[in-house]
Order: C-alpha cells, then structure tokens, then sequence
C-alpha cells in the first residue's frame, strides 16, 4: 500500500462534506486528543471569489482556469482544521511572488482575497508573510547519526544596573525551546551570552552568537550521552520589550518621526494620507538591517513583545495620567490613603507615585495592578 506524505506548506486537495473537493494549504500539521490533524487555509477558485470582484479581474485580465487565490488568514472563515483522512492529494500550485517565474500551464495564486471596512479586497501576494516552509528550506542531512533537532528562544532587554541610575545595561540570554514548561521556568535552564554595555552596539555584540547559529543550522556532530550525533539548531523566538524588540525586528521604535515603522516618508507628507504603502517607490521604503536576518528566520512573525513588560508598561502609563490628573488638594488626600494602603509582606515597599512616579520599576507597576 503507498502511503502519502505530506509537509507544512503543501497545497493540497482534501474532501468537504457538502462542497465536494476544495484546494487548500497545510499551515501545520497538530495533535488533537491524540489524533493528527491539518489546519488547512483555504484557496478559492474564480466561482468563489464576490461578484463585484469577479467582474472586475475579468475586466483587468483575462480570466485563466489555472488561477486561483488565497483567503486571507485574519479572516474566521480562512483557516480549518481537517482529519487526514480527507486530503486526497498535492496539488502542483505555486504561488507567483515574482511575475517572471509566471508560467501558463501551471496552477498559481497571485493576490490574496481580505476584507477591508466592510468591502471585499484583492492585494498582491508579494505584501504577505511567506510561510515558514519557504524561507526556511529544510534539508535532510545525510548521515547514520542520530539527528537532534533544537530551536532557540533569545531574549533581549535593558535594565537599570539601580534603581536611579540612568546608564543601563543590555542583557541576552537564551533558552532551549524545546524544554517542557515545567523545566522552561527554572533559572538554571537559562543561559547568559552577556551584557550589552550603555553606548553599545547590539549587533557588534551579537555577531559570534550569530556566527555560531549558522553553524548550528547546517548540523554540527556532538558527543551525546557518549554517542556521536548531530545536532542542528535554529533560531526561534526573539523575545525583548518594546524598543529592543522593535530593534530585532528591524523596524523604528515607537518615538520615530517617520509615517510608519519600516517607511521613510516623514508624517508631514501631504499624499500620505490617501495612499497605501506599496504606490510609494522601493527607494523609500528602507528597511533597517540587524545582523540576526543573516539566520533563518522571519523577523516580524518571531519577534513578539514581551507580555511582561507590556502589561507593565501600560499600567504605569495608566497610573501617571491618573496622577496628573489629581490637583494638589486630591494628591495630598491620595497620599493619606496611600500610606496606610495593605500589600503582603513579602513585597518591597513602593516609592511614593507622587513624586517618585519614574523610580517605578516593572515589578512594581505590576505590583499596582494586582
């Protein structure tokens, strides 16, 4: 009996109930309740696609039968999950992210259909995240060696060295992902590379951590429990706060004075309002580089925020315009309840928010919203 393969990234057609066969493509493939699964994003003929839209790429182009589009995932319909049992086979589709590759015989998607205020949109391909299958192209090592397969969580922050001091350090350290939770949270699962010093470079102090990851990525033969092996490792996420995070993903921090985080168009820029981003020039939209793109890795999509210091953050936004809101008078009075305000023992006292609102640290701000 042939048995069928099939990866992340596939463009599959698989059985619906009612509808008959639909084309579709395997985001992942999960264990649910013990049985595998494939979470499925939907692809849509021309028939599927509104009227109105339908009438007016019949008018931009001709129509062609091997067209198809992708549903956009932020949409509640786009994304199922089905048995495996109800593929019935690859599909040859490729998705045409550059019109030279463009090919007449062949199955391919080129815009991507969402919704935008209430009105259905097409919008090209080439303004989507790619999946993980296409810019990080596994390759089956050959060798008898046991293969071990890791991925590395990095995280990244400032901290003030005290509590009023302004020069602060960077600290990274990384940790294994694939631990289980229970394991993740012990401190000695946690491994220090170093302290970015104040006026530092992170990419000059990064770059023997990411020279040493490319050598991970292709596979490197270890001694484990006395056997040799090979172990290949990759970067996963990159967790930092806001600016140092917004560093990693190779976009301005919040304070930029531009339109937007990865366009150099100033806000003052009159057509900026009407226009969307890809009618403006190459030229204009730079991107910044971090030494971290030379690894395998989509920058946007593995560089969340950090929930901690977010929650933080926003707590401690929240309590200083509360505070200057107060008039003298109220203050006084939020002082006398403040002083005799219970918190458990264990805690460190909190300074006074009247006027020593900036020496909050995270933990206090956090200690607030508890």
């Amino acid at each position: 009996m042939e048995v069928s393969i099939y990866n992340c990234g596939d463009f599959v057609v698989y059985k619906e109930s009612i509808a008959g066969n639909k084309f579709g493509r395997i985001l992942s493939i999960v264990d649910i309740d013990g049985k595998l699964k494939a979470t499925i994003q939907c692809v849509l003929t021309f028939n599927d696609l509104p009227y109105n839209l339908q009438s007016n790429t019949g008018n931009q182009r001709e129509r062609s039968h091997s067209e198809l589009w992708l549903l956009d995932q932020e949409m509640n319909i786009a994304i199922i999950v089905i048995e495996l049992q109800c593929i019935v086979k690859v599909a040859p589709i490729v998705i045409l992210y550059n019109e030279d590759n463009f090919n007449s015989s062949s199955i391919f998607i080129r815009e991507i259909l969402y919704k935008y205020q209430g009105h259905w949109k097409l919008r090209s391909v080439k303004y989507s995240y790619k999946h993980f299958s296409e810019f990080v192209a596994l390759e089956i090592p050959e060798t008898n060696l046991p293969i071990y397969k890791l991925y590395i969580d990095l995280y990244y922050d400032d901290f003030g060295t005290f509590r009023n001091v302004y020069h602060s350090l960077g600290g990274v350290y990384v940790q294994i992902g694939n631990l289980p939770f229970n394991k993740k949270k012990q401190l000695k699962n946690h491994f220090v590379i170093g302290f970015v010093p104040f006026g530092g470079r992170f990419n000059d102090f990064i770059k023997p951590f990411v020279d040493e990851m490319k050598k991970l990525e292709k596979g490197i033969i270890m001694d484990v429990q006395r056997k040799k092996s090979l172990v290949i490792a990759s970067l996963w996420d990159m967790t930092a706060d806001l600016p140092q995070g917004n560093d990693l993903a190779g976009v301005k921090r919040h304070s930029a004075i531009r339109g937007c985080c990865t366009c150099n168009v100033a806000r003052n820029f009159g057509p900026l309002k009407g226009l969307t981003y890809h009618w403006f020039p190459v030229i204009i939209i730079l991107p910044i580089p971090s030494l971290l793109d030379k690894l395998k890795r989509e920058r946007h999509l593995q560089s969340p925020q950090d929930v901690y210091y977010v929650t933080a953050g926003k707590v401690q936004r929240f309590f200083k315009i509360t505070i200057e809101a107060l008039s003298t008078k109220v203050k006084l009075i939020f002082l006398k309840f403040w002083k005799s305000f219970e918190y458990p023992r264990t805690w460190q006292k909190l300074p006074n928010p009247i006027s020593h609102l900036d020496s909050f640290m995270m933990s206090d701000c956090l200690c607030l919203a508890m």
